[in-house]
């Protein structure tokens, strides 16, 4: 089974949405993506642009696992 990915905008400070619409603050409402489409996702949100190392990338993919672990409930 392919792993899901959330894409955590640091321009809007919120989780992409599903279908790629809008942005979201909970975890639980992020929108699902699969590897291929978040890494397009994140790739395009740099606009060609290449990122210094100082630079905060425009977005970023998790993988949603790995955002679930860091929670503390």
């Amino acid at each position: 089974m392919a792993d899901n990915y959330l894409i955590w905008s640091n321009e809007h400070r919120r989780w992409w949405g599903p279908g790629e619409c809008g942005y979201v603050t909970r975890l639980d409402k992020a929108g699902r993506y699969p590897r291929d489409r978040a890494f397009e996702i994140v790739t395009r949100a740099q606009d060609g642009r290449r990122l210094m190392p100082d630079m905060e990338p425009p977005e970023i993919a998790v993988r949603e696992d790995d955002a679930l672990a860091t929670l503390q409930w």
